[in-house]
């Protein structure tokens, strides 16, 4: 692919260049770098730790709230940082040694300090941990965004939890089994959090072998004030994105039951260090498993799917630990199935939120899911910690599985899967009404696709929940795209002066092969589907491509499209990111 071809996922030659030592890179920093925050999020040592200094339970949901609102306070201001900067690698080592620090903080006050000022100096450090984690999230995933394409970021995300899983599975039984237990220098949790800082400094230094790509689009400078009014209208451009936002953030509610399962099942087992340390293992390891398999999941049928699944899954565990045995096998088993959701669940939504929108606004995109996000992770422990002092962790584990299933509604009805969106909207004259062929005074010719030529298709698409002719203008006037390789070409199609409907087929943006081509921003409008005029567009972008390329290849969700595509010579394809594919001969790689 040529250096110029730029995608939504930034520039595709940069990414295909570096992929492979940026991969590796990535894994390391999964092997080491994210012990420690995966011992500070897991349900176990932090909201154990704090019950034993305080022994309150209000006293946990106060200081995991702080947590989360120092998240909820920084997301946005970083996401107006990054969107203008074509380097952000510099900004993730900076936050993200910031971030790492607090766990140092929390470790020495717990060796130094009397278990008051530790219990306090804790809190401090948890809001500070939040507050640099905040913007060191929007900055992980921008990078993500850029430097692994998103056939293959699925599977990347599993593996990489996967391998943070098993150092932090080891990291959390030899601190429950040996150092919790035996009260090692006299604060076993300290001396494990320490552990788990030197392991996660050492994982940080792997990101300096990553290769970031500097050719892609960025907005222009802008103040945060003047980003925030613009926030009502980014959020209305895609109802869709809008769905998911509310989803997550509803899932998040289930965050108020976390800090009590550990609590909950030292009642009726025990709550020694062993069990936390065993529970931490069945609950990491149960995570590390499962995120192999929800990475695969990603990259094979959509991030939408992974979430609702581990959503589903998630609530059923919460709900299960009233009617399981009060036995450490079922309490292992309990603790297993909700690291399985809650693994299912930030991979599903963390990747999930990189495919929705255009390179230059996917920082504020992420930036605003990562504020709602942690304003309720923030709330939620609160609000937990408020309910123990009224009713009993049934009832709080009830509520949470309730959010739960009102977020799984939301994902199943109001949201799509974002991946597919440029293809299938061009082929729904395919299904539904009966055919009516208006096609005898439709006409085809190129088209530039200025702001005038195609501004009633946009707005009209813009309606549905569809930007990427917004992009398409952008990008041919920004000269990103101006359809100048081989074979690439931009048509509409016309009913008189209107223009009805648009598609073009350019150089396969997911695809290292120039000859494989791909139909994308295709669009169709509503009063001219099922007439026959998505037939004429295929039709016209397809002949004579074989000149140019030997595979041509599209995405469509719905069943009549489909239908309709294999009456046009197209076949099924197991290419990432597609669902068809026309083969014309030559070198292509159907399934490469």
């Amino acid at each position: 692919m040529n250096a110029n071809t730029t995608h939504a996922d930034g520039s595709a030659s940069e990414q295909h260049q570096f992929l492979r030592g940026n991969y590796f890179a990535m894994l390391a920093h999964g092997l080491l770098g994210q012990t420690g925050f995966r011992l500070i999020m897991a349900p176990t040592f932090v909201p154990a730790y704090i019950f034993v200094l305080s022994g309150s339970e209000l006293v946990v949901g106060v200081a995991l709230a702080a947590q989360h609102l120092g998240a909820a306070l920084s997301s946005m201001p970083g996401g107006t940082l990054l969107e203008s900067r074509r380097r952000v690698l510099p900004v993730l080592f900076l936050m993200g040694g910031l971030m790492r620090s607090q766990i140092l903080v929390i470790a020495l006050a717990g060796l130094w300090l009397s278990p008051s000022l530790s219990l306090a100096v804790t809190c401090l450090a948890l809001f500070l941990f939040g507050l640099f984690a905040g913007m060191q999230g929007v900055t992980f995933q921008t990078i993500l965004g850029k430097i692994i394409p998103v056939e293959v970021r699925g599977g990347l995300t599993g593996f990489r939890n996967a391998t943070a899983g098993l150092v932090s599975a080891a990291v959390a039984f030899t601190g429950g089994a040996y150092f919790i237990e035996a009260n090692t220098w006299g604060n076993g949790y300290a001396v494990t959090f320490l552990v788990a800082f030197t392991l996660t400094m050492l994982g940080m230094m792997t990101l300096i072998f990553v290769r970031e790509p500097t050719d892609v689009p960025v907005r222009a400078t802008a103040g945060f004030r003047e980003r925030m009014r613009e926030m009502p209208a980014l959020l209305r451009s895609d109802s869709a994105y809008t769905a998911f936002v509310i989803a997550r953030s509803v899932a998040a509610i289930g965050v108020m039951a976390v800090p009590y399962y550990v609590i909950f099942a030292g009642e009726r087992v025990g709550l020694t260090g062993e069990t936390v340390g065993i529970l931490s293992v069945a609950f990491l390891l149960a995570a590390t498993v499962s995120d192999l398999l929800w990475g695969l999941m990603a990259d094979r049928t959509g991030n939408r799917l992974v979430f609702a699944t581990s959503v589903g899954l998630w609530a059923a565990a919460t709900i299960s630990l009233l009617f399981v045995p009060p036995t450490t096998f079922w309490m292992i088993v309990v603790f297993a199935a909700v690291g399985t959701g809650m693994g299912g669940y930030q991979i599903g939504s963390i990747n999930l939120i990189l495919e929705f929108g255009d390179q230059e606004d996917r920082p504020m995109r992420i930036a605003m899911a990562n504020t709602a996000h942690s304003l309720v992770y923030a709330l939620a422990p609160l609000l937990g910690g408020l309910l123990t002092l009224v009713v009993s962790h049934p009832t709080i584990f009830v509520l949470a599985s309730l959010a739960q299933l009102i977020s799984l509604g939301i994902i199943l009805f109001l949201v799509d899967e974002p991946r597919y969106r440029d293809s299938y909207r061009a082929i729904e004259d395919a299904e539904g009404a009966p055919f009516r062929d208006v096609t005898a005074a439709l006409r085809i010719e190129p088209l530039r696709p200025n702001v005038e030529a195609i501004e009633a298709l946009r707005r009209t698409a813009t309606k549905e929940g569809f930007t990427f002719l917004d992009r398409l203008v952008d990008h041919w006037n920004s000269g990103q795209h101006g359809f100048g390789h081989p074979g690439e070409k931009l048509i509409g199609g016309y009913d008189g002066s209107t223009l009805v409907a648009l598609g073009c087929l350019t150089q396969d943006p997911q695809s290292e092969d120039q000859r494989a081509g791909r139909i994308r921003h295709f669009y169709v409008l509503p009063n001219y589907r099922r007439h026959g005029v998505g037939r004429e567009i295929i039709t016209d972008l397809i002949e004579n491509a074989d000149q140019h390329f030997d595979v041509v290849r599209l995405a469509t969700e719905k069943e009549g499209p489909a239908r309709f595509l294999e009456t046009l010579g197209f076949v099924g394809s197991n290419h990432i990111g597609a669902t068809h594919e026309i083969v014309f001969g030559g070198s292509a790689m159907r399934n490469a």
